[in-house]
């Protein structure tokens, strides 16, 4: 029998032993110091010269000292009753060294730090980070926050970060489930097959897919994208609520004003609107069309000139946030101060106007971004003709200011999406039911058919596209009955108006044509002739 325990070398008592007490409290001192071992320092090289009862060290190779000398590098020392007195470590030792903060853990063979360990955790049954694992949670973490980041090149990575996860076979689901109290809401990957999709749940039971994408070809495919969703909104469900926006349609002509624009105010001074052409190929406006508008004022304004447009129904937009983008370019460094206004039509609450913001316009071409938080129309009264109005302001004063201006467009949300390019034949047919023109296109451009009533008037059947009301009619230029029967035309007007259509009624004289005698309602030689059809806004 040894005189010793084999792990930490605690002397045995001997039968018949003299001062047993010595023994046992020798044992005491090494159990005090190998027990929730606790050194100072392994890094500390000379022996202190004034150590304090329960000191202990860790030995580097280099440590030297009249007592340490004859321990072997590695070895746990402490002082104790005024001497050093040491021991051999033995793997599965573990001491807090103080001055690294850290647990060092003896292997049999050397010292190693216990972090550095468990850093290299492997093969583990279940982890759990504040929460507790299961058999089929094996990983589990319950926290609020979580950051993975990519490993720097400069610390030994590539700088990217690629999260990998796999499934056995196509049938098999990889996925990220969403849940809100425990209950499934969304659910985002390959689920039981190798397409990536997308489906929502309000229940957690029943799921409806909302988007599919073929690994095979790319193709997406959206389930609940019907023709009725497409077409269920304002606009035919179209983003841009700014008709007009990209400055197509101009049906009084190039030098009177776009169509669904107007020109709300000149300040005191003198305001123009004219369609001025892009240059073939030009990049400065990506996406521009042929022409934009060009906004002019002269003759030095006491106040703001102003240009607007107006979106149908002041409910558009209206409690959330909507964008507005536009491309802009002035003469000089000019302010451009742009808002919206909610007008509750006739009889409608009082008109709402929102806070002015401002774009500095250079001479070159820059895209402007704003976001209005639009106000909700809780407690208003809307009436008959409410709108929605964005509003241009130019500055007062200048002797003259130009504003150019193209891709207009307002839409819901606060990002600014690249701008929607509609057919320019559906844009047409959107304003044509603020205002349409009906030109003569020629000298003896024919309008309608006629019949005569009696000797002094004539009437004819005008179809048009339907208005977003009651319309209001004029006629402008010289016309005349093809059959000259009929009479000379003295006057037009039109009666009894409804969707699409109205009578012209004519004021003539010399009529000599029986009732219901037929011709048609033509030019006089008047190329520039046309009948004007508004319910604009």
């Amino acid at each position: 029998m040894s005189d010793a325990t084999p792990r930490l070398s605690l002397p045995w008592l001997m039968p018949a032993q003299a001062q047993k007490h010595v023994t046992v409290n020798e044992s005491l001192g090494r159990l005090d110091a190998l027990v929730h071992a606790r050194a100072l320092s392994a890094s500390e090289t000379v022996q202190p010269a004034d150590p304090a009862p329960g000191d202990a060290y860790i030995l580097p190779e280099d440590a030297v000292g009249e007592d340490w000398a004859q321990f072997d590098a590695g070895a746990l020392v402490w002082f104790q009753d005024g001497a050093w007195r040491g021991a051999a470590p033995r793997a599965g030792l573990i001491v807090y060294v103080a001055d690294a903060n850290a647990l060092s853990v003896h292997d049999g063979t050397q010292w190693r730090d216990a972090g550095a360990l468990i850093a290299a955790l492997s093969n583990l049954e279940r982890l759990g980070v504040g929460t507790e694992p299961d058999d089929v949670n094996r990983f589990a973490a319950k926290l609020n926050t979580a950051l993975w980041t990519a490993l720097a090149t400069g610390e030994g990575g590539t700088g990217d970060l690629r999260y990998t996860l796999n499934k056995e076979a196509a049938g098999h689901v990889l996925s990220l489930l969403f849940q809100s109290g425990w209950s499934g809401r969304a659910e985002l990957g390959l689920v039981g097959d190798d397409d990536i999709s997308l489906r929502v749940s309000p229940d957690g039971a029943d799921w409806i897919e909302a988007l599919r994408v073929e690994r095979a070809t790319g193709a997406a495919h959206m389930p609940a994208l019907t023709t009725q969703a497409i077409n269920g909104g304002p606009l035919a469900g179209l983003r841009n609520h700014v008709i007009n926006g990209r400055f197509d349609v101009w049906q009084r002509g190039p030098e009177a004003r776009p169509d669904m624009w107007r020109l709300l105010s000149a300040g005191g001074g003198e305001a123009s609107a004219s369609r001025q052409a892009h240059a073939p190929g030009q990049t400065d406006v990506p996406g521009g069309a042929a022409a934009f508008l060009r906004w002019a004022v002269t003759g030095e304004p006491g106040s703001a000139p102003i240009l607007v447009t107006r979106i149908e129904d002041v409910r558009t937009l209206s409690g959330g946030q909507a964008a507005l983008s536009f491309h802009v370019r002035s003469d000089a460094a000019r302010s451009l101060a742009v808002r919206l206004v909610q007008n509750f039509g006739s009889g409608g609450s009082t008109t709402v106007h929102l806070a002015d913001q401002t774009v500095v316009a250079g001479t070159a071409w820059t895209r402007a971004v704003l976001v209005f938080d639009i106000p909700s129309l809780t407690g208003k009264t809307v009436g008959e003709g409410s709108y929605l109005e964005l509003r241009f302001s130019g500055e007062a004063g200048p002797a003259s200011q130009v504003f150019d201006i193209d891709l207009v467009q307002l839409e819901a949300g606060t990002a600014a999406t690249v701008f929607e390019h509609r057919p320019e034949a559906l844009e047409h047919q959107l304003c044509q039911r603020y205002f349409e023109r009906i030109a003569a296109l020629s000298a003896n451009g024919c309008f309608a058919i006629a019949y005569a009533v009696n000797a002094t008037q004539s009437r004819s059947i005008l179809t048009h596209q339907p208005k977003r009301a009651v319309p209001s009619y004029g006629a402008s230029g010289a016309f005349q009955f093809l059959t000259s029967t009929l009479g000379t035309i003295i006057e037009l007007t039109f009666a009894r108006p409804s969707s699409g259509r109205a009578e012209i009624v004519a004021n003539v004289t010399g009529a000599s044509a029986a009732m219901g005698l037929g011709s048609l309602l033509r030019a006089a030689d008047d190329p520039a002739a046309h009948i004007d059809i508004s319910a604009e806004l």
